[in-house]
């Protein structure tokens, strides 16, 4: 191996950085040297210097950079020689001795760096193919990556000395000579390998050559649906040669609006208009250049050749404002007219950077196009469009190459429908094959995209198969289910996946067990059953009941107490993950079985903990529901607490105090010094040191991420104390542990308890991280399919009550209107929950309703269980209802600025009945549209459980009576003085303001509004204006570039909508500073952080949401200084 560091003479060095400064390729765009690595070789030979030192020193980047380290910042010497020296690929021919002796020492790292320079020399790399060969099957990953397309490149003579590998080779070099040889060859090797299989030793080898014959065996079989050629669905009738412009006098007056807003034109035109007076060109003014620079685009977009816009308007189009793309992309431009309208203005790029594509700048203008329009469009359609660009002509399906580097990551392509993609993917298949070939440098992305695209084929071409079946048995997880996707068409493929149940190696049977659960044919759930009598893994035992029971099979036959802990002994016996040595195994809690009281043998606690972290999924599986649905539910709460309390405890374990205290010191010492800014910030060096400890102490030091899987037993059997306390971490540490909030999330989806899916509910819809967002969507979108639901009607039928009920009768039926309640037991003695006026709880003895502020001791005469268990029970609905009120008063907020509507049947179930949401009900004011009623009526839901109107006339409504929440817009002024005198007279506080707010009235017309500009220039301070917007319950705007954010917003999750009130903008971190308010608009939720939302028409908007918004911009308005004239001089820039 390579250990020796080559040390030039001072001279030699200074030669060759002033060689490389003259040619730095930043500066001039060119090698400009003109010296050949050949004469710098004779250089150094003269100098007495060896040409192994110089090979040395240019293939291995480290020491080529190392050249260079006290140079200044401009000279790169990451560039490698190649960029600076000429007939690099000579010298190393002419010295190949030496360069396969650098190849035959080398370590990873240099082998990477000698074939990536070798490549930019474009070196003959036949001269080198036993090395590259050699390399391609190493063990060294990097270099074998970059070894690759090399041997690529030379199939023909690599092919021997790959068979050579086979018969002489290392176990691992033949493992990998046989995935390179079934890549590069596929089944012509068929018969050598089967040659190989007949003598070959190693098992791992072995599996791999037999799984590579059956994949070949597989492409025989015959795929279903019809022939693909009659299949490709798409005719267009758009334009694919450019045509005259329909209406150019109204573009063209788009394009000058835009560009005379611009602050930067003016200056720049002036530049203009400047250097052609200077250079002698005929006088021209700004009108004109904009005029004449307009007419070239307009030229452009009706077929002219390309042109330069000038420098005046340059970078006008750059920002990507979605109202104005959808005014200026009408719906008479063809599409063809459109993309090059956007090449002109820059926004579509030519790029050949990783072969030929386009680059399209913002994705949205065109989609939008597209989408508004119904202009029918496809890959090919617009393959043949962009070709027509400007340097498109020369390189094939840019487009095509676009897709595969992009995918549906791209807004342009996200929205297209499988049928616009494939077919043209069906007639330039090498494309995919190119892109999934393990031979070329390309990025995952384009694997995907083209798994992607084959997943969308309705029959997958018979050559992809074998290509499939290895990315679908061992790729990464999306690339593995995009490939069984695919798969899926193949004839018969129950019966190839059941074959593979009986696989020697454990991740192909595991694999195989989840594909035959999407399967889910008979064929399929009886050979699953079948494998778990002859499998003896125990993860592939617990993936086939995990299959199971998402099938619908049910698993309680296979319940066996006895088998349980003779399972958990033998699991015990043998060695167990690393890193779980911090787990008590010994100091579990008891847990008792509910038919019998018996304790539960510790080796099984302990077992389900240990199979656990050995699954390293947090999902329990799915006998551990069933086993622990028979044992005591307050045993097995206890039980899962533990667990989560001491995984939480080990992810959040901080340093210990001493070894705190010892850096937090050293730290401070560092700090604590003249000139430090700290000693502005910080009134005493003590100040310092806490400030540091408390910062030490709050970090991690460490992560119980790897044993996640004993979260497993959270998920199967936790109380609503263990979903609080993932709600409570992932609101807390979700900025810096995604990986473990995620964990958390799937706990709490695993849970199904109402608590839970309120909270899953919550991060869904009104939590700020993405990722953790994201996830639970997904689960939601789980839920709301398998139960038929709509989103709120999951949020309606799933608010926990804390425990509190209604009375019943003597049919065991709640009485409507009575209170409801909780009594907790001492078993002698008996206390009471209710709800105060003020939404509380309180608590009171029963014998005497006598209120008490907590439970008493437990006397002589109680039960101490029952008074331990009492204690549970209120600190429980203590909790319960405080969020309830919260987020339920929340949701009926949004149900009134959207005029949510329930049936009266549901409403009056769901709400009204419900014993902490009734409550909540009485103090809004409600109206109510009935088929027997002439009008629409106002009323309010009195606490006997009748309803009544302001004049205290009861009500009575027909289930299927259209029910809403009412507001100043919908009630006249009398009614809303009726309702105002009624709540007065009752004493009853409103929950949240109805009547009296600023209703907004759209101008007259059908013309189309996207804002309200009332506020614009109406000062205030970005603190205040912070202040004023989160107590209205808006968020920051998403930080734009330099980290500035322009907005507040307010998610209004049913209607997949958003507020949005602009300002003139504030910098991260803030500081508090002059703003402005701008603008009211609405748009859609974004569906990703890079998303630009359109802004909606506000006619489309409920009149009452625009109203309680107006309301809210008018109260921040209020709360600053008023209008200033000159607002754009004072704020932020």
């Amino acid at each position: 191996m390579v250990t020796k560091s080559v040390r030039f003479p001072d001279w030699i060095v200074l030669l060759i950085q002033l060689i490389v400064l003259r040619g730095e390729p930043i500066r001039h765009g060119e090698n400009i040297s003109g010296l050949s690595l050949l004469g710098l070789a004779e250089i150094l030979n003269w100098a007495g210097i060896s040409k192994m030192d110089l090979i040395y020193a240019t293939l291995d980047l480290r020491e080529w950079q190392s050249l260079f380290s006290r140079s200044t910042y401009y000279i790169r010497g990451d560039r490698g020689c190649s960029k600076y020296f000429t007939e690099c690929g000579q010298f190393y021919a002419a010295h190949l001795s030496q360069v396969k002796s650098f190849f035959e020492s080398g370590n990873s790292d240099q082998l990477a760096d000698a074939i990536s320079v070798l490549s930019a020399c474009e070196f003959e790399f036949a001269l080198l193919i036993e090395e590259i060969v050699a390399l391609s099957v190493s063990r060294y990953a990097t270099a074998s990556k970059l070894a690759l397309p090399v041997v690529t490149e030379h199939k023909g003579k690599a092919l021997p000395l790959l068979l050579k590998v086979l018969e002489e080779g290392k176990a691992q070099e033949r493992n990998k000579a046989v995935l390179v040889l079934a890549s590069l060859y596929g089944d012509l090797v068929a018969e050598p390998l089967r040659k190989i299989l007949t003598h070959e030793s190693s098992r791992i080898v072995r599996q791999s050559i037999e799984t590579y014959l059956k994949s070949w065996d597989a492409s025989e079989i015959p795929t279903t649906g019809d022939n693909v050629a009659d299949l490709i669905p798409f005719e267009s009738n758009v334009s694919l040669n450019p045509v005259p412009l329909k209406n150019r006098e109204a573009l063209a007056q788009k394009l000058v609006e835009r560009i005379s807003m611009n602050k930067v034109v003016a200056a720049r035109t002036y530049d203009e208009i400047r250097r052609r007076q200077i250079d002698g060109d005929p006088p021209i003014s700004q009108a004109e250049l904009i005029e004449k620079e307009i007419s070239k685009i307009l030229d452009f977009v009706e077929g002219s050749e390309t042109c330069t816009l000038s420098p005046a308007i340059k970078g006008v189009f750059d920002y990507p404002d979605r109202q104005f793309f959808s005014s200026l992309l009408s719906d008479d431009l063809e599409p063809i007219q459109v993309v090059r309208l956007l090449y002109i203005l820059n926004l579509i790029q030519v790029y050949d950077r990783n072969g030929p594509s386009v680059f399209f700048k913002y994705g949205f203008p065109f989609s939008d196009y597209l989408s508004r329009t119904g202009k029918s469009l496809d890959l090919r359609v617009l393959n043949t469009i962009v070709s027509k660009l400007p340097g498109c002509s020369e390189q094939e399906n840019r487009i095509l190459h676009t897709y595969l580097i992009y995918g549906e990551d791209s807004t342009a392509f996200s929205d297209w429908k499988p049928d616009s993609i494939w077919p043209a993917f069906y007639d330039n298949s090498q494309l995919l094959e190119d892109a999934l070939s393990i031979s070329h440098s390309y990025t995952g992305e384009r694997r995907q995209s083209a798994l992607r695209v084959l997943s969308y084929m309705p029959q997958v071409p018979a050559r992809f198969v074998p290509i499939l079946w290895n990315v679908a048995m061992g790729g990464n997880p999306k690339e593995r289910a995009l490939a069984q996707a695919a798969l899926n068409k193949v004839h018969d493929i129950d019966k190839r996946l059941i074959e593979l149940l009986s696989d020697k190696k454990l991740s192909t049977r595991k694999i195989a067990v989840d594909w035959l659960g999407q399967v889910g044919t008979a064929v399929a759930i009886d050979a699953l059953k079948g494998a778990l009598k002859s499998d003896e893994s125990d993860e592939v035992r617990a993936a086939i009941f995990q299959v199971l029971e998402k099938l619908g099979e049910s698993l309680l036959v296979y319940l066996d107490r006895d088998a349980l802990l003779q399972e958990a002994r033998v699991g015990l016996g043998k060695k167990r993950p690393k890193g779980m040595d911090w787990i008590p195994l010994d100091a579990l809690p008891v847990v008792r079985w509910q038919d019998t009281g018996e304790s539960l043998p510790k080796e099984v606690l302990q077992w389900w903990i240990v199979q656990g972290v050995q699954m390293k999924s947090e999902e329990a599986p799915p006998l551990l529901k069933l086993y622990l649905e028979l044992c005591k539910k307050e045993d097995v709460a206890i039980f899962s607490r533990f667990v989560l309390r001491l995984w939480i405890e080990q992810d959040l374990k901080p340093l210990d105090y001493e070894e705190a205290s010892e850096k937090a010191e050293v730290l401070t010492s560092q700090m604590w010094r003249p000139g430090s800014t700290v000693l502005q910030e910080y009134e005493s060096r003590e100040q310092v040191y806490e400030a540091v400890f408390r910062e030490i102490r709050g970090e991690p030091i460490g992560s119980a991420i790897a044993q996640k899987g004993m979260l497993s037993i959270v998920s199967a059997a936790a109380d609503d104390d263990c979903a609080r306390l993932c709600h409570s971490y992932i609101q807390k540490h979700s900025g810096r542990r995604r990986a473990q909030c995620k964990a958390l999330v799937t706990v709490l989806y695993s849970m199904g308890s109402n608590v839970a899916l309120q909270i899953l509910l919550a991060l869904a819809y009104r939590f700020k991280f993405r990722g953790v967002k994201d996830q639970a969507q997904a689960y939601v979108n789980d839920i709301v399919e398998k139960k038929e639901w709509s989103y709120d009607e999951l949020a309606d039928r799933t608010i926990p009550d804390g425990g509190l009920t209604r009375p019943v009768d003597e049919k065991g039926e709640a009485i409507p209107g009575a209170e409801p309640a909780l009594e907790l037991s001492y078993g002698a003695r008996q206390f009471i929950i209710r709800l105060n006026d003020d939404l509380s709880p309180v608590l009171s003895r029963k014998e005497d309703n006598k209120e008490l502020k907590t439970l008493p001791a437990p006397g002589k005469g109680d039960d101490p269980e029952l008074a331990a268990d009492a204690k549970k029970q209120l600190a429980a609905a203590r909790k319960t209802i405080k969020e309830v009120v919260k987020l339920q008063t929340e949701r009926l907020y949004e149900a009134m600025c959207t005029q949510r509507s329930w049936s009266y049947g549901d409403w009056s179930l769901y709400l009204a009945d419900h014993p902490i949401v009734g409550r909540l009900c009485t103090r809004l004011i409600w109206l109510v549209d009935a088929p027997e009623k002439s009008q629409v009526e106002s009323f309010r839901l009195l606490e006997d459980g009748s309803l009544t109107s302001a004049n205290d006339a009861e009500l009575q409504l027909s289930d299927d009576a259209v029910v809403r929440l009412a507001h100043s817009y919908n009630l006249d002024e009398d009614a809303v003085e009726g309702w105002q005198r009624h709540l007065g007279d009752y004493d009853v506080e409103p929950l949240f303001r109805q009547f009296n707010r600023a209703n907004y009235i759209l101008p007259d017309g059908d013309s189309a509004l996207y804002e309200i500009t009332d506020f614009h220039g109406h000062m205030t301070t970005t603190f205040k204006l912070r202040t004023s917007a989160t107590k209205l319950g808006y968020a920051r705007g998403r930080a734009e570039d330099g980290g500035i954010f322009y907005s507040y917003v307010k998610p209004f999750p049913s209607l997949k909508v958003q507020a949005v009130i602009e300002f003139t903008g504030s910098r991260l971190p803030e500081v508090d500073c002059p703003a402005a308010l701008k603008a009211l608009s609405f748009t859609v939720l974004p569906k990703t952080q890079y998303d630009w939302p359109l802004k909606l028409d506000l006619r489309e908007i409920s009149p009452v949401l625009l109203a309680e918004c107006y309301s809210d911009m008018k109260l921040i308005s209020d709360q600053g200084s008023g209008f200033n004239e000159n607002w754009e001089k004072l704020c932020f820039d």
